[in-house]
């Protein structure tokens, strides 16, 4: 029997499989109030991003990122939830590119990587996969899923 790990809504604090929290989010009723005061005229999308490891599918974490965040800011929040352990290099593998934390733009190698500073709506949409890896001697590999998205207030970040 495979083991099940489980999550906790952070709308409603109930607890679900990863399977029956993506179910869940979609008829929360304390996520679906919460997303109802939003009142601001200024609107965007937001991705709802599935991140799993790619060889230990029971870590897993479901997030919601603005279609503007960039492929940097996504990098920084994994490194801070999950992989970060002395600063080493990352990238994600995206459609075959690769975007590197440090790219090396030499091509003497081959194709040069890019860097970064893209945003989530140009490099991805729903039901993209792509691959996450963090420190290239004991790789850390995550699969990060574009599972849906919705409309929702544009929101300043705040650092």
């Amino acid at each position: 029997m495979v083991l099940q790990t489980k999550g906790l809504c952070k709308y409603c604090g109930k607890e679900y499989t990863k399977g029956g929290m993506l179910r869940h989010l979609q008829t929360c009723k304390k996520r679906s109030a919460k997303l109802a005061e939003e009142k601001g005229k200024r609107r965007c999308r937001y991705f709802q991003v599935v991140i799993t490891g790619k060889y230990q599918k029971d870590y897993w974490l479901i997030v919601e990122a603005s279609e503007n965040t960039t492929l940097k800011e996504l990098d920084v929040f994994i490194r801070d939830i999950w992989v970060e352990c002395c600063g080493h290099l990352s990238a994600f593998t995206i459609h075959e590119e690769q975007y590197e934390s440090n790219p090396d733009t030499d091509a003497f190698w081959g194709i040069p990587s890019r860097n970064m500073n893209y945003r989530l709506k140009d490099v991805v949409d729903v039901g993209d996969n792509f691959l996450y890896e963090y420190d290239f001697g004991s790789t850390t590999e995550l699969v990060l899923s574009i599972h849906s998205c919705r409309d929702g207030e544009k929101r300043i970040m705040k650092l």
